[in-house]
């Protein structure tokens, strides 16, 4: 089969849980004889916008093209860019594969989708995260409290009018959901009726939102906000089939009105993690591990005030991973905070270093403020024999069973944390429990199988 993944990067260049996800699925799928096509973005101030180069990795023809987000003449571009699909189309016309795989289009254009089916190519969607439904990717606020969804686009427009989208304290909610209507029914409808009544209010209510005074641009707002939320649904429902890696996720775009009938479950393949043996750092001592990118919904803080909630002499605490740009003085100031305690940070590290780090690991702990939708880290831990502790929300509850495989505590909640660890420090026993009843993970190889088993299906049709 000549197959092609649709994604917002590719490594070497971008590295994130996605990336990596589709380098290894590509990588699997080109060893077990298929021709892989790669159409990715990346950014690239050395590069005219919108222009594309071409390389081979690991026997996968990428082709990347240039958008460092310079030229945006309104909202619908971030998702609806005629540049791009432009480049899209002749790009496609010329390949002509069997089968187009959209992994992800953030950086690119959702409207690709609409190309594809257009010229009849069979199509498919893996979603690994929330931008179909939030701009801001994870459903959080810029205060850090989750958002249920965007009811029709009226909960995006408090975090479009946050100041650089980080605003502190609570986020007012827009004028909509304040109207009685709205209060009236929200809690007695099932998901679908609550959305056209949400419809019929963005539709219709747009006099009331027009002279709400706090913020007199709330109509356009509510105008962009909305109609981006019914354009993603609709292109979505364009697809022949869209994979949700957790029985989670496949509910909540479920509920946010895509078809039931038209989303597999299936958890990505993860490379397995071979440690040799276990390594005790320091005898008597418990080893905690964080690992990850470091930003605050990723709750690294969540944990580092847990953590000094344990008695110091018990515990310690090795903290991998690098922040983001934006998020250096984040990571300097919980540096900071941690000076004298038994917490070291080790910065950025290669996947290669994992058989390193988890064999020096007692518990893995995954403070995600967000809903996580897979947790790579998590499994890459499981193969390695390592428990997990992550918070009682989004995939966790579906791979963690509390007191049984690792442990759940309410997200956020650094009282309940440090209880947790506690019992684990006054009874170290349960991690060899947990150790004994890791979950089973599907290796890439397992993976590119089924993945080459749907590919055949669609192309049945």
């Amino acid at each position: 089969m000549k197959i092609l993944q649709v994604v917002n990067g590719y490594p070497p260049v971008d590295q994130a849980g996605t990336e990596l996800c589709t380098y290894q699925l590509s990588r699997s799928l080109a060893e077990r004889g298929h021709e892989l096509y790669v159409f990715c973005r990346e950014a690239n101030r050395n590069a005219p916008e919108f222009s594309c180069r071409h390389e081979t990795i690991d026997g996968v023809d990428v082709t990347r093209l240039t958008n460092n987000i310079l030229v945006i003449d309104n909202p619908m571009m971030y998702y609806k860019n005629t540049r791009i699909e432009s480049v899209f189309t002749d790009y496609l016309s010329s390949l002509k594969p069997d089968i187009v795989h959209f992994q992800h289009c953030i950086g690119l254009s959702a409207s690709l989708i609409h190309i594809v089916r257009a010229n009849a190519y069979h199509a498919l969607m893996t979603l690994h995260d929330f931008w179909p439904l939030c701009e801001r990717i994870q459903l959080l606020r810029p205060d850090g409290t989750i958002c249920d969804g965007p009811e029709e686009g009226a909960n995006c427009v408090a975090c479009l009018h946050a100041p650089e989208n980080r605003a502190p304290g609570p986020i007012a909610p827009h004028p909509i959901l304040q109207h009685r209507w709205t209060q009236r029914y929200k809690h007695l409808c099932p998901p679908s009726l609550r959305r056209i009544l949400k419809r019929l209010l963005v539709g219709k209510g747009m006099e009331m939102v027009a002279t709400h005074t706090p913020f007199p641009t709330h109509s356009i707002l509510l105008n962009d906000t909305s109609f981006r939320v019914r354009y993603l649904r609709e292109t979505l429902k364009k697809l022949e089939l869209l994979i949700t890696p957790s029985r989670f996720m496949k509910q909540v775009f479920v509920d946010h009105g895509l078809p039931e009938d038209k989303i597999m479950v299936l958890p990505h393949g993860v490379k397995p993690v071979e440690v040799e043996s276990k390594i005790k750092v320091e005898p008597g001592k418990i080893s905690l591990l964080f690992m990850g990118v470091i930003m605050p919904h990723k709750g690294l803080h969540v944990l580092l005030k847990a953590f000094k909630k344990v008695d110091p002499t018990r515990v310690r605490l090795d903290c991998w991973g690098c922040p983001t740009t934006e998020h250096e003085s984040y990571y300097a100031d919980l540096q900071k905070q941690m000076e004298g305690w038994p917490v070291t940070f080790h910065g950025r590290y290669d996947n290669s270093a994992l058989p390193q780090i988890l064999s020096r690991a007692d518990l893995l702990v995954v403070p995600s403020l967000w809903k996580e939708t897979f947790s790579v880290v998590s499994h890459e831990a499981f193969t390695a024999g390592v428990p997990v502790a992550g918070p009682a929300i989004g995939v966790f509850p579906e791979i963690i069973h509390d007191g049984e495989n690792g442990i759940l505590f309410r997200v956020g909640d650094t009282n309940d944390l440090a209880d947790k660890l506690n019992q684990i420090v006054a009874e170290p026993q349960l991690l060899q429990r947990f150790a004994k009843r890791m979950p089973a993970v599907k290796g890439v190889a397992e993976h590119a199988v089924e993945m080459e088993e749907i590919y055949h299906d669609l192309l049945g049709r």
